[in-house]
C-alpha cells in the first residue's frame, strides 16, 4: 500500500499566507480563493509563515542543484 499524500494546508477566506514567486522571492498576499492562489495551494506554493516559505525555497534550491550536478552531460 503507498503512503497517502500529506495534507497541505489551505487558508481560510482573508487569511494572510506566504508563497513564492517566479524568482524565488517569497511574497505574502491575503487568501480570497481566486486562481492565482488556488493554483499556487495546488502545486504546493501555499505557506501558513515565511519561515515554512524560507525552508520550502532552501529545499528547492538544493533540488535544482543537485539535478544539474546528476545531469552534467
Amino acid at each position: 500500500m503507498e503512503p497517502s499524500e500529506p495534507e497541505r494546508w489551505k487558508p481560510e477566506l482573508h487569511e494572510k499566507y506566504w508563497y513564492l514567486n517566479f524568482w524565488g522571492v517569497i511574497c505574502s498576499g491575503t487568501w480570497m480563493g481566486e486562481d492565482f492562489s488556488m493554483q499556487r495551494w495546488k502545486v504546493g506554493n501555499c505557506f501558513k509563515s515565511c519561515e515554512q516559505a524560507k525552508q520550502a525555497r532552501e529545499k528547492i534550491r538544493e533540488v535544482l542543484l543537485n539535478f544539474h550536478k546528476e545531469h552534467r552531460n
